[in-house]
């Protein structure tokens, strides 16, 4: 069974429908009062760290989804242009996500998060001193590219379920941008990422609407 799921937690972008029909089960968690069509909706309690509450949800999508031999996380602000059932098919790797349009390395990621107000700045350079300290994206091993974490297509397999693992730990322990551990936790668990072609900004399988930034709770 395939699961798409995504979340509308606190103040963030809105739900879209999907523009396809398909037999993959759609869940949105949510702690707003939503209608939909298409997706399942699941109401989860209001909290005062909402990002947090969402990270969750996105990372552990074993947890979430226990029965599923598979999920598609994505971002509220995708509307699907294609039968995600077509899609795991055509994509049966482990995981499969977009490579970052504009970055390769988490370096230079840092400092775009802490330019953006995105993550205190102190967390951010431990959190990259740690990795490099550890020899991931160093100037001698520098990374070869970023995974975007808004699109992203897992078999629930005991390797995917180990890297869900590490990367909750990281998020919920150092900063919340899960661009900035997504990679390292993949190469620490030994899990190879495939990638869908283009980017998540354009591409021919979803439609991706730019909004306002809300608010971040780190």
């Amino acid at each position: 069974m395939l699961v798409v799921y995504t979340t509308v937690i606190g103040n963030t972008k809105p739900l879209h429908e999907p523009e396809v029909e398909s037999s993959a089960r759609f869940v949105c968690f949510t702690d707003q009062k939503i209608i939909s069509q298409r997706w399942e909706v699941v109401r989860v309690p209001s909290s005062t760290t909402p990002s947090r509450d969402c990270r969750r949800l996105k990372q552990l999508s074993h947890v979430a989804f226990p029965d599923a031999s598979a999920t598609l996380w994505i971002d509220s602000n995708f509307s699907l242009l294609v039968d995600p059932c077509d899609l795991a098919d055509r994509y049966p790797h482990p995981m499969t996500t977009f490579r970052h349009p504009h970055r390769d390395r988490i370096s230079d990621e840092a400092k775009v998060i802490v330019s953006h107000g995105k993550a205190p700045p102190e967390a951010i350079a431990a959190q990259l001193a740690a990795y490099q300290a550890d020899g991931f994206d160093t100037d001698t091993n520098p990374q070869a590219c970023i995974s975007t974490g808004g699109f992203v297509l897992r078999r629930h397999t005991r390797a995917v379920q180990d890297f869900n693992q590490a990367w909750h730990y990281e998020v919920q322990t150092r900063s919340l941008r899960d661009q900035m551990s997504i990679d390292y936790c993949a190469w620490k668990c030994g899990l190879p990422i495939h990638y869908f072609p283009g980017s998540h900004l354009e591409n021919d399988l979803a439609r991706f609407t730019r909004y306002k930034r809300p608010a971040i709770d780190f």
